[in-house]
C-alpha cells in the first residue's frame, strides 16, 4: 500500500497529454490551448467613436465652439471628405473617425441646428470618445498563452480579433463501468437485497462538467463479462473508470480481470480514507482508475485522482490544492490521509458530519475536501488546512 503522494506522482509521471487538433472557435469551448494565439490585425482596425455624437478636430475649439456639420457616417462606413477648419462630421458609435478629426463630443453635450452644431462640454479633451486604432492589441501581438482554458471570455477576445480557429489538445474519451449484482438503476422497484445504482449518475454529471463525452456500461458480479467489457473498451477510449469490485472478496473481480488481460497495475490500495483500495492501471492505450463501490468513496477519489488526471492529458497542471483555517474540531486514526467534505468560507473551513463512505447527504452539502495528513491525529480550530475545490 502506498502513501497519497506517492499515488499523485506515479498518476503524474503516467499521464501524457493527448495529441491537439485545430477546431473552429465555437467548438473549442472548455478546451485548453496547445498554441498561443497572436494577432492577425490591430484591434480595433481603425479609430472609431465611442458615441453617438460630432467629430471634429480638437484644435478648433480654441477659434469658436461652433461648427459646420458636412457630413455623416455611420458603423460600417466611412467620411471621404476633408474637414477644413470649424467643420465637423455627424458620427455614431462604432463609425469610423475621419481622418482630420481627433475627437468626438457626445450629442448630449452640443446643441443642434440645422447644419451647425456647438460644443457645450467644457470637460471636453483632446481625443475624448475616441477608441484608438489597435488598442485593444497591435498586429502580431500574442493574445493568449498556450496552457489557457477556453472559456466564453477568450471565445468573444479571439473572435473580436478575427481568430475563428485555434489549436487545443483533445479531450479524453472516458467509459464508466460499474459493477454489482446488487444494483438497479433508480426508478425501479426496489427489490430486496437490491440497492439503487447513483455512481454512473454522479460520475456522468461529473464529467458532463467538464465537457466530456462519455460511455455508461452495467456489469454484474462476472469475471468473464467485465473481461470482455474491458478488453474491448480498452482500444476504444483513452480513460475507463469502473466503480466497485476492486477490493480483495469473493466477488472483487476488477484485479484478477486486469492481471488476466495482462494490464500493467501501477497501484492498488492508498493509504487514504475514503478510497483505499483505490487501483490505476493501464490497459493497452487506456487509462483505468478502479474505484471503490460505495459512492462517497468514489467520488472523493475521482475529484482527487480522475480529474486530475483527465486534466493532465488536456495539457492543465495538476490541481494546486488552496489552504483554509479550520473552523472546527475533528479527530481520525494516524496512517491514512483523509480527504473530508468540508464547507469553506471566507478563508475557514468546516469540517462536516457524516464522513462514512457510503453518506452522500454530507457531499451534497459540501463544496470542498479538506485534505487531513496521514501522521496527524487531533485537529483544533485555527490549524491551517490544505483544500480541494469542488
Amino acid at each position: 500500500m502506498i502513501s497519497v503522494p506517492e499515488a499523485f506522482d506515479i498518476i503524474k509521471q503516467q499521464v501524457n497529454k493527448l495529441p491537439c487538433h485545430t477546431v473552429a472557435l465555437p467548438q473549442a469551448f472548455n478546451c485548453v490551448l496547445a498554441k498561443p494565439v497572436f494577432a492577425l490585425y490591430d484591434t480595433p482596425p481603425f479609430n472609431n467613436s465611442a458615441m453617438d455624437g460630432y467629430a471634429f478636430r480638437f484644435a478648433d475649439l480654441q477659434y469658436s465652439p461652433n461648427f459646420s456639420v458636412i457630413g455623416s457616417v455611420s458603423a460600417g462606413s466611412t467620411f471621404n471628405g476633408t474637414l477644413m477648419k470649424n467643420e465637423a462630421v455627424r458620427i455614431f458609435t462604432g463609425a469610423c473617425i475621419p481622418v482630420d478629426a481627433d475627437t468626438v463630443v457626445m450629442q448630449e453635450k452640443t446643441i443642434q441646428n440645422t447644419h451647425t452644431v456647438t460644443v457645450t462640454d467644457e470637460e471636453i479633451t483632446l481625443g475624448s470618445n475616441v477608441r484608438l486604432k489597435g488598442s485593444q492589441n497591435k498586429v502580431n501581438e500574442m493574445l493568449v498563452r498556450a496552457g489557457n482554458s477556453i472559456n466564453e471570455m477568450i471565445i468573444g477576445y479571439l473572435a473580436s480579433a478575427g481568430i475563428d480557429k485555434v489549436t487545443v489538445y483533445q479531450k479524453p474519451s472516458v467509459c464508466i463501468i460499474t459493477t454489482g449484482t446488487e444494483l438497479i438503476m433508480p426508478g425501479l422497484p426496489l427489490q430486496p437485497g437490491k440497492i439503487f445504482e447513483s455512481n454512473s449518475w454522479m460520475l456522468n454529471a461529473a464529467l458532463n462538467k467538464m465537457f466530456m463525452q462519455t460511455q455508461l456500461y452495467a456489469c454484474d458480479d462476472s469475471m468473464q463479462h467485465l473481461s470482455n467489457l474491458l478488453a474491448a473498451k480498452a482500444t476504444e477510449t483513452d480513460v475507463i473508470i469502473i466503480t466497485g469490485g476492486v477490493s480483495v472478496g469473493d466477488y472483487d473481480f476488477v484485479a484478477p480481470a486486469l492481471k488476466q488481460l495482462g494490464a500493467q497495475i501501477f497501484f492498488h490500495k492508498v493509504k487514504q480514507k475514503p478510497g483505499k483500495p483505490l487501483l490505476f492501471a493501464k490497459l493497452n492505450n487506456a487509462f483505468i482508475f478502479g474505484l471503490p463501490g460505495n459512492p462517497a468513496s468514489a467520488l472523493s477519489c475521482f475529484y482527487n485522482y480522475v480529474k486530475p488526471a483527465l486534466h493532465l492529458m488536456q495539457g492543465m497542471v495538476w490541481p494546486m490544492y488552496q489552504t483554509a483555517l479550520l473552523q472546527n474540531t475533528f479527530q481520525k486514526k494516524e496512517g491514512l490521509t483523509h480527504f473530508v467534505k468540508s464547507v469553506c468560507n471566507n478563508g475557514g473551513v468546516t469540517i462536516l458530519n457524516g464522513q462514512e463512505s457510503y453518506l452522500l447527504n454530507s457531499f451534497a452539502a459540501a463544496n470542498c475536501m479538506a485534505v487531513l495528513p496521514e501522521t496527524a491525529t487531533h485537529f483544533e480550530p485555527g490549524m491551517t488546512l490544505e483544500v480541494l475545490p469542488l
